[in-house]
């Protein structure tokens, strides 16, 4: 939830790879991802030295930042808002009981 908190905030998330955070930054389109190992499933170890590095990079383009806010704004938006997700369900459970949309 954090993650889609921050994209509806214009701000792209700087995540591990723990859980699905991966997979939430390509729906996006957008955030950066921490030099991560995995050690076991749902088990990681984030590289603090690279993690360090890649921060100091991302905060020095301030423009790459804002545009990258702007773009992850702009996807939760049209794909993740709460009225987004109901009308989505709703969908769903119309076609399954066999009614139109």
């Amino acid at each position: 939830m954090v993650i889609f908190e921050a994209a509806a905030a214009s701000l792209p998330a700087f995540v591990s790879e723990a859980g699905n955070s991966a997979e939430i930054l390509e729906w996006l389109g957008g955030g950066w991802l921490m030099p991560t190992k995995c050690i076991k499933k749902g088990q990681v170890y984030i590289d603090t030295s690279k993690s360090a590095d890649l921060l100091n990079q991302i905060l020095s383009d301030t423009g790459r930042l804002e545009q990258v806010g702007e773009s992850v704004r702009k996807a939760w938006q049209a794909q993740f808002t709460w009225d987004r997700i109901a009308k989505n369900y709703e969908s769903l459970y119309i076609e399954m009981l066999g009614g139109e949309n």
